[in-house]
């Protein structure tokens, strides 16, 4: 997930009009945020099935978000 993430924030960036290394530098910091919820999320999930549907949940609409980012929104 902060894999997609780290490719939607710098496309989000870029469709905003910031430069590129600010786009790079802000999804890095950005993503270790990230990384601290996910990890805290799975440790207070109770079974691993509800940590695994949490973040398969939390994965697709950012999935999508990236690929309306890169294919210009057509389906």
């Amino acid at each position: 997930m902060t894999s997609l993430f780290n490719l939607a924030v710098p496309l989000l960036c870029r469709a905003a009009g910031i430069g590129v290394p600010e786009g790079l530098v802000s999804a890095l910091m950005a993503s270790f945020l990230l990384w601290a919820a996910i990890i805290m999320a799975v440790f207070h999930a109770r079974t691993a099935a509800r940590a695994w549907l949490w973040l398969t949940g939390a994965t697709v609409p950012l999935g999508l978000v990236v690929w309306l980012l890169l294919h210009g929104g057509a389906i």
